[in-house]
């Protein structure tokens, strides 16, 4: 998977460019054990599942948070899918 790191109004952005068909798995080491849930931003872009399997769904653009079992934001990352 090409992760590419983009500055963007003095913050950086991870992204994730997948192609319609391809799926990536996302994973956060420090907290791996702590992972609460994922949420998607734009579920007709792409879903994820509990073991943070991202699904395309349509192309465009949408963020994808991990979140641990306190409802804290441990990171958040986007997708694109062309």
């Amino acid at each position: 998977i090409k992760v590419l790191v983009l500055n963007d109004a003095n913050i950086y952005r991870l992204v994730i460019g997948l192609k319609v068909g391809e799926t990536c798995r996302l994973t956060i080491d420090e907290a791996e054990d702590l992972i609460g849930s994922w949420l998607v931003m734009d579920p007709t872009v792409a879903t994820i599942n509990d073991k943070g399997r991202v699904i395309e769904v349509g192309k465009g653009l949408t963020s994808v948070t991990a979140t641990d079992n306190l409802g804290e934001i441990v990171g958040t990352v986007y997708v694109r899918i062309r």
